[in-house]
């Protein structure tokens, strides 16, 4: 019951910080219910289910296999944030006879999409660079498919039916830098769920050979981060998560970051703004109005990640972390 209770609070605290055009509610699998331990644990991620196999969940709050930077697959920083989800794109096992094998995340939309309305949609990827016990490949065709109920689950996988809304064609071998896949589309239907991974088959997904041992079975595996889905083209075309306007030089103006006691945040001409400042458990600690300058205390808060908003008329005009070092 106090788990439940605790699930309820954290899609409160998402779904108050998320009133802006981001149809995803938990977009950079920053709030979890419970950190995730091992790997196979993206149920923990609030707002995400496992929609085929057993996709992975990573968070800097985290140790061991599922720890951000350092995880099993490799070291790799989230693209914004704290944390991120991973799933294996092209699975190949001989001879096992598993071929096609592929891992699916999905997530429910805040709200259902318009029959004929268009909508713009991005997310971040990133190429894993240690594939243990496999030999190592990168894919392309890996992308988001739309759908009216939750797609898969468990063992059971969406169809290979060679479709997505939205995939990419080229191969990502990158293992250092982020890659950012956009498109647009217009709805056909009244979509309600979205789920993330390679909807097509061997014979249509291309394949580039990395290198690894040759045990008969070869993976491709990514991280992904920050997604969004909009009707608004600027939104989406310039959101990157927790860091999307991160720079300290354009108002609101919020410093000093890290603080050890107390901030001081400048609205230059920004009227009727309010400052909200949330834990990594997405629970609200400090919710403030601003003038055009304003100090807030912050002593009293544990050291740590935070992340805040800055509303001007219920409209995010700023988010980013805030480090509290005592």
């Amino acid at each position: 019951m106090k788990r439940a209770f605790k699930i309820l609070i954290l899609f409160l605290s998402i779904n108050n910080l998320g009133r802006t055009q981001n149809l995803v509610s938990n977009p950079g699998f920053e709030y979890y219910a419970s950190c995730p331990e091992y790997l196979s644990q993206l149920y923990e991620a609030v707002g995400w289910f496992d929609c085929g196999i057993d996709p992975d969940y990573f968070h800097y709050n985290s140790w061991g296999q599922v720890n951000v930077p350092n995880s099993v697959w490799g070291y790799q920083y989230a693209h914004s944030g704290l944390g991120m989800a991973g799933l294996g794109a092209f699975i190949r096992e001989f001879p096992l006879g598993q071929a096609n094998g592929r891992e699916y995340i999905g997530t429910k939309l805040i709200d259902t999409l318009k029959v004929g309305k268009k909508y713009f949609i991005s997310f971040y990827t990133n190429f894993a660079g240690n594939i243990q016990g496999y030999q190592k490949i990168a894919t392309n065709k890996i992308g988001i498919r739309f759908s009216t109920k939750q797609s898969g689950g468990g063992p059971y996988r969406p169809a290979l039916n060679n479709f997505a809304h939205l995939y990419t064609n080229t191969i990502l071998s990158d293992t250092v830098n982020w890659v950012k896949i956009s498109g647009s589309f217009i709805a056909d239907s009244t979509y309600s769920h979205l789920t993330i991974g390679n909807f097509f088959d061997d014979f249509n997904t291309d394949t580039l050979l990395i290198g690894g041992p040759i045990y008969g079975r070869s993976a491709s595996y990514y991280y992904v981060d920050d997604i969004c889905v909009s009707e608004d083209s600027l939104y989406c075309n310039s959101f990157a998560g927790i860091n999307e306007l991160k720079d300290e030089d354009k108002y609101p103006f919020v410093y000093p970051n890290p603080s050890s006691d107390e901030i001081f945040i400048e609205t230059g001409r920004n009227a009727n703004c309010e400052l909200i400042l949330f834990n990594v458990f997405g629970q609200e600690v400090i919710k403030q109005p601003l003038t055009s300058k304003t100090k807030i205390d912050v002593n009293y808060l544990n050291n740590g990640t935070y992340f805040y908003i800055i509303r001007q008329n219920k409209l995010i005009i700023k988010r980013n972390k805030l480090i509290i070092a005592h």
